[in-house]
């Protein structure tokens, strides 16, 4: 049984950052690989780059990281609601954690999917300290709204 980090972005462009992250979770929360996913279409951008684009850069990013892996669900819906049951498909017997940026985690109390975290761990990595008392509001939100 693996334990598979989950991060998923528009990745436009897919930059040191994003790899940084990657590496990051994989130590932090000793995991055997990560697995990103570039959104197709994401929700809450337009006018992005054209998704092979963004597809060929990230895999040219992560070419020199074995732990760090291209993967492309059959859904193009990244929900939450969408995605755990693929996951647990295609990869039943591993678990699963979330990463997340800072950036994206302080929203997650408004996500209407929210329900389906309980079925996944979430790793949130800070982009800078500064951000830690803005994450720790958003955890005590998320708590709020579910209790595990």
């Amino acid at each position: 049984m693996a334990k598979l980090g989950i991060f998923r972005g528009s990745f436009d462009p897919v930059h040191v950052g994003h790899v940084e992250a990657a590496l990051v979770a994989l130590a932090a929360c000793e995991l055997d690989r990560v697995l990103l996913l570039v959104e197709k279409t994401p929700h809450h951008k337009g006018n992005l780059t054209a998704y092979e684009h963004r597809k060929k850069m990230e895999e040219l990013a992560l070419q020199d990281n074995p732990k760090l892996q291209d993967w492309e669900p059959k859904t193009t819906d990244l929900t939450l609601k969408k995605l755990i049951p693929e996951l647990k498909k295609v990869f039943p017997s591993d678990t699963y954690c979330l990463i997340l940026g800072s950036d994206v985690f302080v929203t997650v109390p408004e996500w209407s999917d929210l329900d389906h975290l309980n079925a996944i761990d979430v790793c949130v990595v800070l982009r800078t300290n500064s951000e830690e008392a803005k994450i720790q509001t958003a955890i005590k939100k998320l708590k709020e709204k579910l209790p595990k």
